[in-house]
C-alpha cells in the first residue's frame, strides 16, 4: 500500500491494484489407478478441487474484477488392452458431479468467462496391426 515497512509486514495492499487474473486460489488433485483384471481392465480416477479465479479485468479503468465459482471435479475411466490382438479400449465419465463452472479468458474473447462442460462421456477403441 506504501513504501512503509509496516505495510509490508501487514501485507497491506494498494487499493488501486487488483488480483492476478486466471490464477486459482487453491488447486488440489488426487489421482490413482488400480488393475481390476491385470491389463485387461484398469480403473483410473481423479478427484480435484479448483478454487475461484479472478477474471481478466486486472487494471484500473476496466469493469470491477469478479471471481468465478469453485469447482469439485471427479473423473473415472475404465481402460484396458489385449496385446495379442493389438486392441486398446477405454470408457470414462469426466466431471461425474456435473459441476457447472467457468474459467476466465483473455481479452481476445468477448465474454469475460467461458462455461466448461458438465458431465461428459468418453469412449475409445483402437486396433494396432
Amino acid at each position: 500500500a506504501s513504501d512503509s515497512i509496516g505495510d509490508a509486514f501487514k501485507f497491506a495492499a494498494d487499493n488501486n491494484l487488483r488480483e492476478v487474473a486466471n490464477s486459482p486460489n487453491h488447486l488440489v488433485y488426487i489421482q490413482g489407478a488400480m488393475p481390476l483384471m491385470s491389463r485387461a481392465l484398469m480403473l483410473m480416477t481423479r478427484l480435484g478441487f479448483e478454487g475461484p479465479r479472478f477474471d481478466r479485468n486486472d487494471t484500473n479503468g476496466q469493469p470491477a474484477q469478479t471471481q468465478t465459482p469453485s469447482a469439485l471435479l471427479w473423473d473415472m475411466v475404465l481402460s484396458g488392452s489385449e496385446q495379442r490382438w493389438g486392441v486398446q479400449y477405454a470408457l470414462g465419465v469426466y466431471n461425474l458431479f456435473d459441476s457447472r463452472w467457468r474459467v476466465p479468458v483473455s481479452a481476445e474473447f468477448n465474454p469475460v468467462t467461458i462455461p466448461q462442460p458438465g458431465r461428459t462421456l468418453m469412449a475409445l477403441a483402437s486396433v494396432t496391426f
